[in-house]
């Protein structure tokens, strides 16, 4: 299993890829710049409980 280092995975790009790795039920590592860590977390969690892995 792989770990992921994601930077921006508020919005855009990093938060696609972000979605991506937790559907594959890999790991990751993830860094934002603005005040939205509830909603990552949030969306994490929808992530990894998905029927993808």
């Amino acid at each position: 299993m792989s770990i992921w280092l994601i930077t921006g995975c508020s919005s855009g790009l990093g938060k696609g890829i972000a979605q991506a790795v937790l559907k594959r039920g890999e790991k990751a590592a993830e860094t934002q710049m603005e005040n939205r860590l509830k909603e990552i977390r949030e969306w994490m969690e929808v992530s990894s409980q998905s029927d993808y892995r």
